[in-house]
């Protein structure tokens, strides 16, 4: 039995995830990210950008959302996300914060049409192989 995954449950448990980890007060746990560095990028602006490598595929794989609505969508959370901790006050408003939210959220746009890119041509390939087969049948 084959299971069809339902992409949109996937993106509200996500995007709740996502809204969580902006508004839940982190400030002591992330003070000790300062310190680590992971390719000489601070280890929580690498998790900002591992947060949002994920948020244009699910929209992509969910039914209703266009290409030009999933950038949309990706690129008003990462401010969204970021910009509305400048209303709690336990929260912080950080400008690279916001950086790497986009960097995460315009790299998952590229995989998407990376993703996209390899599929055509795989099928061009395939649909090329076929005429291909039905020529020399025919010959």
């Amino acid at each position: 039995m084959k299971y069809k995954i339902n992409y949109k449950y996937l993106i509200i448990a996500y995007l709740a995830i996502l809204l969580l980890l902006s508004i839940l007060p982190l400030n002591s746990f992330t003070s000790r990210l300062d310190n680590i560095y992971i390719l000489e990028l601070r280890l929580d602006y690498f998790l900002h950008i591992l947060f949002y490598l994920p948020l244009a595929y699910l929209l992509d794989k969910a039914e209703g959302f266009s290409f030009k609505m999933t950038v949309i969508i990706v690129l008003f959370l990462a401010f969204l996300m970021e910009g509305v901790q400048l209303i709690l006050p336990y929260r912080a408003f950080n400008i690279s914060d916001l950086l790497a939210n986009l960097t995460g959220g315009v790299l998952s746009i590229l995989i998407v049409l990376l993703i996209k890119r390899i599929k055509f041509k795989h099928r061009s390939i395939i649909a090329y192989q076929k005429v291909k087969k039905r020529n020399e049948i025919k010959n």
